[in-house]
């Protein structure tokens, strides 16, 4: 079986903390992998780009992996997401 097959069989998990806290324009704050996904979900639906669907794809092997590095990427990609789209505080 390959690995794909494998991995797709996985759980996902988003209830993992991201590596830091990133606060939004308007004070919320984005502190688990469910909270990134519901971000990233709802700037997808005004603008899609090739940062967000990387940041996505990231979001999704965190969720999957559960490693440190995975959720460290995830949480990066999700504040420059935020960041470039001018959402941070």
């Amino acid at each position: 079986m390959s690995g794909l097959a494998r991995s797709s069989h996985r759980a996902l998990n988003f209830q993992r903390n991201l590596t830091r806290t990133i606060t939004l324009a308007d004070g919320a704050q984005v502190k688990s992998l469910h909270d990134a996904r519901t971000v990233l979900l709802d700037v997808s639906v005004n603008a899609r780009s090739g940062a967000l669907d990387h940041a996505i794809r990231f979001l999704l092997l965190a969720a999957e992996t559960g490693k440190r590095d995975d959720v460290a990427a995830a949480t990066e990609l999700t504040e420059r997401v935020l960041r470039d789209r001018r959402l941070l505080a």
